[in-house]
């Protein structure tokens, strides 16, 4: 089955999972009723913590993680997504806080 990595991009902290579903029928089912990501059948299957000051940007940080679940035993991600602290325009954001050159959805795709 294959997996996604979602991640909470703070200034402080850089937050990353991997995760995957054990039936991909339940990734069209919509969340209804406050349903909980566990009751679809979620598996985290790594999940990390670092410093984001600690990177030069972002995609440095996603690197790691990936490379340290390849090297514990997990394949790639197939997808990701982020909720990131600042502003979103036009699929970039400068993120508060931390040190780091404007995100850019489209040029970070291309470098992971």
């Amino acid at each position: 089955m294959a997996s996604y990595l979602a991640g909470d991009i703070g200034g402080t902290n850089t937050r990353l999972k991997l995760l995957k579903l054990n039936n991909m029928e339940d990734f069209h089912q919509p969340l209804v009723g406050g349903r909980r990501a566990s009751e679809i059948n979620e598996v985290v299957l790594l999940e990390k913590t670092y410093v984001s000051s600690a990177f030069p940007h972002l995609v440095e940080a996603v690197k790691l993680f990936i490379e340290e679940a390849a090297a514990a035993g997990h394949e790639r991600p197939l997808v990701g997504c982020v909720g990131i602290a600042g502003p979103v325009d036009n699929n970039s954001c400068l993120i508060t806080n931390v040190d780091w050159p404007l995100l850019v959805g489209s040029e970070m795709a291309v470098a992971l």
